[in-house]
């Protein structure tokens, strides 16, 4: 799929090759909107199906994954505006401290003297995997539904050769 840029095929204004960071962006917020409202109802279900240190458990776990893939998002989402070419950086090193924030957390919450008395690890980690699932599913059908061009073409038609013209067929 291809656009041409500032045109009104075009979603996106400005330059060739500019692209806002818009999609995942709207998920994060969304997620900020629902996420919360679906962990109270999760952990209300899991309070009166397993009890009251799971569902403390699968919140906890749920919040901390909706707290990371947001913030992650949002970094990310600042970073590719100030410079798109810094959006892999900034990623990764968000994932590893995110990883690392979230390795401290367990290592917290499994070293408590009675911590499987008021709070279920095994319930925060399947809270957490829980969120990081249905957020990847949210992420890949939002962008799959985007529509967003691969790239832009020059707004004049003039300026567009094709392989063939430049090899020197007619």
């Amino acid at each position: 799929m291809t656009t041409t840029a500032g045109t009104t095929r075009s979603p996106h204004p400005g330059p060739p090759g500019v692209r806002p960071v818009v999609v995942p962006v709207r998920v994060a917020v969304r997620s900020l909107v629902w996420g919360p409202p679906g962990l109270v109802v999760a952990g209300l279900l899991t309070w009166l199906v397993v009890g009251a240190p799971a569902a403390l458990g699968l919140v906890a776990g749920g919040a901390l994954a909706l707290l990371l893939l947001v913030s992650g998002t949002l970094v990310v989402a600042v970073a590719a505006r100030v410079d798109p070419r810094l959006s892999l950086l900034v990623a990764v090193t968000t994932f590893a401290l995110h990883a690392v924030l979230a390795g401290v957390v367990f290592y917290a919450v499994t070293g408590a003297d009675g911590a499987d008395r008021t709070f279920s690890v095994r319930a925060l980690a399947v809270g957490l995997l829980l969120v990081a699932a249905a957020w990847t599913l949210v992420q890949v059908v939002a962008l799959t539904r985007a529509r967003i061009p691969v790239y832009d073409l020059p707004a004049a038609a003039a300026d567009v050769r094709s392989e063939r013209q430049e090899a020197g067929a007619p």
